[in-house]
């Protein structure tokens, strides 16, 4: 049985017996980790453009990226 590393979530995956994928960087990734972390990235992405939309170009992405997280 071959084990590797979610990159996401850091949990093993059996290769034999779970869904992955094979990300370009040569690791692993539940697909389930994959969609989430899409989602994750397309609101962030919704996020920061409504931001740029409210206060143009005076916008702070240090701070904003720290909110965030």
């Amino acid at each position: 049985m071959r084990l590797v590393k979610c990159y996401y979530c850091t949990e093993l995956i059996s290769r034999e017996r779970e869904e992955f994928e094979q990300l370009n960087s040569g690791r692993y990734a539940h697909k389930v980790c994959i969609e989430k972390y899409a989602q994750e990235n397309q609101q962030r992405d919704e996020l920061i453009k409504y931001i740029e939309e409210l206060f143009g170009d005076r916008v702070n992405y240090g701070m904003i990226n720290k909110q965030v997280k």
